[in-house]
């Protein structure tokens, strides 16, 4: 149906605007959206799935489950007991190929964050514009954000958790101000939008991927491979170099995928600047920062830098 298709190009933009999957998941039971199954319930692990299900981009990976009592007709999840077969292009897709491996990307970003923990990383969340956001350029940990003083006197800092955790043994960095944050965002959005052609990176064409010789190197294989069994021979090795070069073909899609998407984020800020005609931002967008930084970097109480998910990077006064 049409209606679950934007359903799911709304929770895959907004991912790769920077909510989390439970920030989704509640904003779309907020807005009183049905799940795929009819129901009014959403779940940050339901937003997940959607996410990583590679069906909704046209192909399909068979046999996910498989039968473990026939009589009964249980299935339980394919851990490798079975072959399973992955189906390129098997129908239309939703979201574009693009799309799914942006996503996918920025689920290993989120998972590789450094936080302040025993495992070195912590959960990623999207409840303040700036969470998730904000590294220290010490010691490299995440940001979190506290409140200092009551009433009149009330202001909200942002804080190293390693600091916060070990103290200036751990780390010396100092807090930032939040307001201060937000109008150092400001200040830098507005030379960009002033000077916009001396930022916008282009991205360069890179190396053409050419499928066909790779397509049928496999295909020549496949049919050694089916003659060697007919013939009762060792094919152990056959087999390993035809999932050897599967493997390359999919990494040369996935980097594929990653330019092309690279490609559309840039020229989708070029679409927003083209927009403003030379307008300046006159307050903080919690969204726009979002959708426009990939990370900021705090360099010292006065100081910090912006990388943007174009790959511009610029520093800030605060």
């Amino acid at each position: 149906m049409q209606e679950e298709a934007e359903v799911v190009r709304r929770i895959y933009q907004e991912f790769l605007d920077g909510k989390s999957p439970y920030k989704i998941a509640s904003n779309l039971q907020k807005d009183g959206i049905i799940t795929g199954s009819g129901g009014s319930r959403w779940y940050d692990s339901t937003v997940i799935k959607i996410l990583k299900n590679e069906k909704f981009m046209g192909d399909a990976l068979l046999q996910k489950t498989y039968t473990v009592d026939f009589l009964t007709k249980r299935r339980v999840k394919n851990t490798g007991h079975a072959t399973q077969y992955y189906v390129e292009d098997s129908h239309p897709g939703i979201i574009s190929k693009e799309e799914f491996t942006a996503v996918q990307i920025e689920f290993e970003r989120r998972t590789n964050m450094r936080g302040y923990s025993k495992s070195g990383k912590s959960k990623f969340t999207s409840d303040y514009a700036f969470s998730g956001k904000l590294f220290c350029g010490y010691c490299g940990s995440k940001f979190r954000r506290t409140k200092w003083g009551r009433g009149k006197n009330e202001q909200i800092v942002w804080i190293c958790i390693n600091h916060q955790t070990s103290g200036n043994e751990a780390c010396d960095m100092k807090t930032v101000k939040e307001k201060a944050l937000e109008q150092a965002f400001v200040r830098v959005m507005n030379r960009i939008i002033m000077n916009k052609e001396a930022y916008i990176i282009e991205e360069s064409g890179g190396p053409e991927f050419d499928f066909n010789d790779i397509d049928a190197k496999i295909a020549e294989l496949q049919q050694e491979l089916v003659n060697m069994v007919r013939n009762n021979q060792e094919y152990s090795s056959m087999t390993a170099e035809i999932e050897r070069l599967q493997a390359h073909k999919q990494k040369m899609k996935s980097d594929e995928a990653e330019r092309a998407w690279k490609g559309r984020v840039v020229e989708d800020f070029k679409a927003y600047l083209d927009a403003r005609d030379g307008k300046l931002l006159d307050k903080f967008d919690g969204d726009l920062f979002r959708k426009l930084i990939e990370k900021v970097k705090v360099q010292s109480m006065v100081e910090v830098e912006f990388v943007f998910k174009i790959g511009v990077e610029m520093g800030g006064i605060l």
